[in-house]
């Protein structure tokens, strides 16, 4: 007989890093913290210019710590980050998104 506790949070969380959504938030951080959508297409905001380019400090309501700290610490992609993500058409690394580049 098999132990069915907290099997379904297990199940939901591995739903949600194969998701879209959850491919982006691990690849370009929060959406709101580090990132939005304007105009249809993923868009770093002013905390995610500062995040990708220096070493910054999460505010606390986040979890705290160094925004560096906090990437993909699991040995393993769900996804190529280069491959385009169906609810943005954008890829998923935020410095392949056009407005990335446009900035730059």
């Amino acid at each position: 007989m098999s132990n069915q506790s907290g099997g379904g949070s297990v199940m939901q969380f591995m739903n949600w890093l194969y998701s879209p959504e959850g491919v982006q938030e691990a690849t370009a951080g929060p959406k709101g913290l580090t990132w939005d959508i304007q105009d249809g297409k993923p868009t770093l905001i002013e905390f995610g210019y500062q995040a990708v380019t220096n070493s910054v400090n999460i505010p606390d309501e986040y979890g705290g710590g160094k925004f560096s700290d906090g990437g993909n610490q699991i040995n393993n992609s769900t996804l190529v980050r280069s491959m385009i993500n169906p609810e943005t058409g954008e890829p998923y690394v935020n410095t392949m998104w056009s407005s990335y580049l446009c900035s730059n």
